[in-house]
């Protein structure tokens, strides 16, 4: 899909997502443009009704652009106080992958006991997560962004004890991360 002129979608998102660090857009966003597409021009544009609302973690394209990002590295996991939606989803993942059991709505991913088994054995053999986590602050703890079969993966196996990077939204982070 081309947008604004001659840009591509890829293109476009980036365009529209600046302030995105080019390590996560790419290890994030890129292959999500990729494979549902980036169908906005602008960042005023109405992302209800679309995929990119659970992506974006419920925030508008116009907020989302707005935020600005660190990385932040060797945190404690279990010292994160994540939003007990994204805990929901994590141990929804880990029951799923576990037991065959999907609670989490819907039908399961497609891919979600590849995705898992491969982030559990990545955590065996090396001890860390491949790629840092997304996340965004809220009032009532972290939303996990991007990431959560990879702390599926890191829960399941008992190794909460693991330092993790994360990039955080820089909106409202709370003190000490």
């Amino acid at each position: 899909m081309i947008k604004d002129g001659n840009l591509t979608d890829v293109e476009n998102a980036r365009k529209l997502l600046k302030n995105v660090p080019d390590e996560m857009f790419d290890t994030w966003l890129r292959p999500i443009v990729e494979r549902s597409g980036f169908p906005f021009s602008n960042v005023a544009d109405d992302i209800q009704g679309t995929k990119w609302v659970g992506y974006l973690g419920y925030e508008s394209l116009s907020i989302f652009s707005g935020y600005s990002w660190r990385k932040s590295t060797g945190l404690p996991v279990d010292k994160i106080p994540f939003k007990e939606s994204s805990l929901w989803i994590i141990d929804g993942l880990i029951t799923y992958n576990l037991t065959g059991k999907w609670t989490l709505g819907g039908r399961p991913i497609p891919d979600c006991k590849e995705r898992f088994g491969f982030h559990v054995g990545w955590v065996q053999r090396t001890g860390r997560l491949i790629a840092p986590i997304v996340i965004r602050f809220t009032v009532d703890g972290f939303l996990v962004l991007d990431g959560s079969h990879r702390l599926a993966a890191l829960f399941s196996l008992n190794r909460d004890d693991i330092l993790i990077d994360a990039w955080m939204a820089e909106s409202n982070p709370p003190v000490g991360f």
